[in-house]
């Protein structure tokens, strides 16, 4: 798998949008057979502390269309930033219908 990152704005507020390109005969893709395309916002920023992001998957499957909350926790460690990411997949929420 690669990553193409398409834009990104690292700030809160700012806006991203990245695909997971998978290579080989997988077919693994939500967005066509062989990418994950998707789009967020960092919605809160808290430096050296936390990142809250809200990450959306361009899909034609319904089951794809909520709107993913990430929350990654960063904790450091002698000399090295780590992180800690929490994700809550089970308890996605919808925040309405995707724009056509």
């Amino acid at each position: 798998m690669r990553v193409e990152v398409l834009a990104f704005d690292a700030r809160e507020g700012g806006t991203f949008r990245m695909a997971f390109i998978y290579e080989g005969d997988g077919g693994h893709g939500r967005t066509t057979d062989n990418a994950d395309v998707f789009e967020g916002r960092f919605a809160k920023l808290v430096p050296g502390r936390r990142v809250v992001e809200l990450v959306e998957f361009e899909s034609d499957d319904p089951a794809f269309a909520a709107t993913m909350r990430i929350v990654t926790a960063v904790t450091f460690a002698v000399h090295s930033p780590r992180t800690s990411p929490r994700l809550p997949l089970p308890r996605l929420r919808r925040s309405g219908p995707r724009p056509g």
